[in-house]
Order: structure tokens, then C-alpha cells, then sequence
């Protein structure tokens, strides 16, 4: 088997940040492994961590491990709130938690903000 590496440049780029998204078709440990490299570089700037974080959040989620998720999730909202992905992404970990209702408070309130629906 081949031994798997990354790159770590004094730049990060979109492209970096996308490819380590597990929904781009990558394998959980490809996409985990990418997002690592690219938290591990000190030369990221806040938005694309938060989006780091977010993919690395939804291989978790997606892996079923649902703690680490969360944990992902809220250091992504830690660094930028209004980050919608990371906001719908945290509410589904809270549904596999049992936490339906106050998952479906979140989802309200994104629904409201984003002007997805009617305000009463």
C-alpha cells in the first residue's frame, strides 16, 4: 500500500480547502488527513479554517462519529458564526444525539435569518 502525503505550502487556496470536503468523493481518511495538514498550517487565515473545520466535521459526521463532529462544528462557529454549513451540519449531529427539538430550533432560525421562510 502506498503512503499517503500532503503538501503543506505557505499558501492555502480554495482548491486546498475543497479537497479535503469528503462530498468531492474523497475516502474518509484522504479527506481527514487533508483537513489535518491544513489546520496543522499556521499560514491559514480564519475563514478557510472555519470551512476546515466544517469539512472535517461533516468526514466525521458522515463516519457516524458524532462527538468529534460537534466538536468540529462548534470550533467553526467559534471563528465565524454565520457560517451556514457548519450551523445546518451541527444540527444534524444533534438529531443522531437524540437532540431533535433543539436541532429543530437552529433550523428555524437559520430558516428565518436566510429569509427562507415567511416571518410570522
Amino acid at each position: 500500500m502506498g503512503t499517503l502525503m500532503f503538501v503543506v505550502t505557505s499558501c492555502v487556496s480554495q482548491q486546498d480547502v475543497d479537497a479535503c470536503d469528503i462530498n468531492s468523493g474523497r475516502p474518509f481518511p484522504v479527506a481527514l488527513a487533508g483537513c489535518d495538514a491544513l489546520l496543522a498550517n499556521p499560514k491559514i487565515d480564519q475563514t478557510n479554517r472555519a470551512r476546515v473545520y466544517t469539512h472535517r466535521g461533516v468526514a466525521h459526521l458522515q463516519a457516524g462519529h458524532i462527538a468529534e463532529a460537534e466538536m468540529d462544528f462548534a470550533r467553526a462557529l467559534t471563528i465565524d458564526p454565520s457560517l451556514l454549513e457548519a450551523r445546518q451540519s451541527r444540527a444534524i449531529a444533534m438529531v443522531y444525539r437524540g437532540n431533535a427539538t433543539h436541532a429543530a430550533e437552529l433550523l428555524d432560525d437559520l430558516f428565518v435569518e436566510n429569509r427562507m421562510i415567511p416571518q410570522p
